[in-house]
C-alpha cells in the first residue's frame, strides 16, 4: 500500500438516480484535467453494483486515480555532494603529508582523490523524484425509491425510482514522503479545490429533481 503522506482531502455528497452516467462524466472531466495540469491516469474502475442482503439496496463504488512526477534536486544531496568534493580537492593539494598506499594511483595522484569528486557531483546533479497523487472515489447505495414528482413516461419514473446515495472523495497525497516540500502540499491543495470546484459545477446536473 502506498503510503499517503501530506494528506488533503475533500468531499460532495449528491443523490443521483444515474450514477454511471455520473461517473462518465466525471472519467471525462479527468481526459482534460491530466491534459492541462500535466498529470497521468494511474488507474480507474467503473462503479459496479453488489449486493448488500437488504431487499432492494446495493452498493457500488468505483474510482479514477491520477498522478503527476516530480523532478528537483535535493538540499541534503547537494550538502552530501559537496563534502567528497572538498575532501577530494583538500587530498589532491595536500597528499604528500598524507600515509596513502602507491598502489592506489593514477598518474602520480591518488585515486581517492579522483574518485570522490566524482561521487560528489552525481550526487549533486541527480535529480529526486517527488509524486504527487489525486485519487477520485465514489462509493453509495442504491435504493427503491417512492417519490411524488410526477412524471409523463414510464421510463422515465422507472428510472426516477432507483435513487442513488453518492459520496465523491477527492484526495490528495505526496506518494513519497522523503523528499517532501512545502510548495508540492500547496500544489497539491490548489489542484484537489480545482477538481473539487470543477465538479460541484458539474454534479448539479444529474442530481434528483426536487
Amino acid at each position: 500500500m502506498t503510503r499517503k503522506f501530506g494528506e488533503i482531502s475533500e468531499k460532495i455528497d449528491l443523490q443521483t438516480n444515474n450514477p454511471r452516467k455520473l461517473y462518465r462524466i466525471i472519467s471525462d472531466f479527468c481526459e482534460i484535467f491530466i491534459v492541462t495540469k500535466n498529470y497521468t491516469l494511474n488507474g480507474k474502475t467503473e462503479p459496479t453494483l453488489k449486493g448488500t442482503g437488504v431487499q432492494g439496496v446495493a452498493e457500488f463504488e468505483g474510482n479514477i486515480d491520477v498522478k503527476k512526477t516530480l523532478k528537483s534536486k535535493s538540499i541534503p544531496r547537494i550538502i552530501s555532494g559537496i563534502i567528497p568534493i572538498l575532501i577530494g580537492i583538500t587530498g589532491y593539494f595536500f597528499s604528500d603529508s598524507l600515509p596513502l598506499p602507491d598502489t592506489l594511483q593514477f598518474g602520480g595522484v591518488h585515486l581517492a582523490w579522483l574518485v570522490l569528486p566524482v561521487i560528489g557531483l552525481v550526487l549533486i546533479l541527480v535529480k529526486v523524484k517527488t509524486v504527487l497523487i489525486i485519487e477520485i472515489d465514489l462509493k453509495g447505495e442504491s435504493y427503491q425509491y417512492k417519490g411524488n414528482k410526477q412524471v409523463e413516461s414510464t421510463e422515465e419514473k422507472q428510472r426516477l425510482d432507483v435513487v442513488s446515495d453518492i459520496r465523491i472523495s477527492i484526495t490528495g497525497f505526496l506518494a513519497d514522503n522523503s523528499h517532501y516540500k512545502d510548495e508540492y502540499t500547496l500544489q497539491l491543495k490548489q489542484d484537489v479545490q480545482f477538481i473539487k470546484d470543477k465538479l460541484e459545477g458539474i454534479v448539479p446536473e444529474y442530481r434528483i429533481p426536487g
